[in-house]
């Protein structure tokens, strides 16, 4: 009789963690259909553009010089031979200006959204060109080639149009970054002869791409300013802007990067091949981001579901050990499932509207199912209508929990230490013993 006596209580326990399965089941579809959403996004990126990065402009003088060096032969005497080596040379700007305003386009492919940019940059700058070093006595001679103005663009489909002005006059891009250093880009042939001098340019690009936009600070002094429609940028990299400002209406921001903060144009100049990854790791910029991700929020609320289903059973406890209710388990198990399918009508809504009003259809329809079903079971209209109270208080202390991400913790706190409190204070004169005692007569 006693082991019934601790059944009887044990059960709602029992069953509050059975119900981790279909919380978790829940869990898990929201994690499939987010993969599913980042595919599309990765699907539309392939047909179309993807995240934008851009590096430099940088100024390349190609050469290759001509020089003797002794080298023993078969025979073991030395000769002299000619050969050749690269005396290329690079230069990063000493000012590069970055300003540019962005649109955005939202594009659809089902039920999942993907967001689009188009930003016209302006580009300008100068090159301090020195004079060219010395050559060392073993050169017979030195050949200059065409000089080149090179950037990079991490997906040159994104680039609708391409205009540069040097030195006052008009040159035209060809494709290719024509170096391993800066990846796919575009690069200007800037005719013979490159005076030692400084040389001022002016680049005008039309770049579309989606999610973000990144600049890497080849230069000795950078400054970029951008200004965008959407309200909700998020500003990443290695360098945050010195000044911002975000409103409803859309974002500017203003980054200032020099070679005394970043190693970004002593990486360029010193790197070889491809291996420059700590040149690209200074990079900065934007990315638009989707103000409430209904799978972040959907998840998030999951997270929370075995306290929800816990305060309601404590509830429905605190109903047996008061009035004197017997409460079936089976009575439990359909009131979780009820609470469960909350989050699984609420997830499947936010994927068609937005999240606050798909809570609150989720959360009118899973009261009104629980406050009919529990009306009976109670056996009365008052307290069917005090649960049906502390129902809406507990969907919205759960609204409050997933729009305070800072403060979540210490919400969830609180909820708790509340909810431990009026139970403390309910049960305060309840005579245990005695209730022990009633309850295994009963059951006997």
């Amino acid at each position: 009789m006693k082991l019934a006596l601790v059944s009887r209580y044990v059960w709602p326990l029992l069953i509050a963690l059975l119900l981790l399965l279909p919380l978790t089941l829940i869990e898990g579809k929201i994690n499939e259909r987010r993969e599913r959403r980042d595919s599309v996004a990765t699907e539309l990126a392939q047909t179309g553009v993807g995240t934008q990065q851009l590096t430099g402009p940088v100024l390349v003088l190609p050469c290759r010089e001509r020089y003797r060096e002794s080298r023993e032969n078969d025979s073991g005497k030395f000769i002299t031979v000619e050969s050749s080596r690269d005396c290329t040379a690079r230069f990063v700007a000493t000012n590069l200006q970055i300003s540019g305003a962005m649109e955005t386009d939202v594009r659809m492919r089902g039920i999942y959204r993907v967001l689009f940019y188009g930003a016209a940059l302006t580009i300008t700058g100068q090159f301090d060109v020195p004079d060219p070093p010395g050559a060392a006595a073993d050169v017979i001679a030195r050949t200059y080639f065409v000089p080149e103005l090179r950037i990079g663009v991490a997906d040159v489909r994104g680039i609708s149009d391409a205009r540069l002005q040097w030195d006052g006059q008009a040159q035209t891009f060809i494709p290719g970054a024509n170096e391993a250093a800066l990846g796919s880009g575009i690069h200007a042939l800037l005719g013979h002869g490159l005076a030692s001098k400084p040389h001022a340019f002016r680049l005008t690009l039309a770049l579309g791409g989606t999610r973000s936009i990144d600049f890497v600070p080849l230069a000795r002094n950078t400054h970029v300013s951008l200004a965008g429609q959407w309200p909700h940028p998020s500003f990443l990299g290695r360098f945050l802007p010195t000044t911002r400002r975000v409103t409803e209406r859309g974002f500017t921001a203003d980054w200032k990067v020099s070679d005394l903060a970043s190693d970004a144009p002593r990486a360029y100049l010193a790197c070889r091949g491809n291996e420059c990854s700590s040149m690209h790791a200074e990079r900065f910029g934007v990315a638009l981001i989707e103000p409430i991700d209904v799978y972040v929020q959907s998840q998030r609320a999951v997270s929370y579901g075995f306290l929800f289903v816990g305060l309601t059973f404590l509830v429905f406890l605190l109903f047996e050990l008061i009035a004197a209710l017997r409460v079936h388990p089976m009575q439990y198990m359909l009131v979780g499932l009820a609470l469960a399918v909350f989050f699984l009508l609420l997830f499947a809504l936010a994927e068609h509207m937005t999240f606050a009003l798909a809570y609150v259809i989720a959360a009118i329809a899973c009261i009104a199912l629980i406050t009919f079903y529990v009306s009976h079971l109670l056996r009365s209209p008052r307290r069917a209508a005090v649960f049906s109270t502390y129902l809406v208080a507990l969907y919205g202390a759960l609204y409050m929990l997933l729009h305070s991400e800072d403060d979540a913790m210490l919400l969830g706190a609180l909820l708790v230490f509340a909810m431990l409190t009026v139970t403390m204070v309910l049960t305060r004169r309840m005579d245990w013993f005695g209730m022990g005692a009633v309850a295994l007569r009963a059951d006997g």
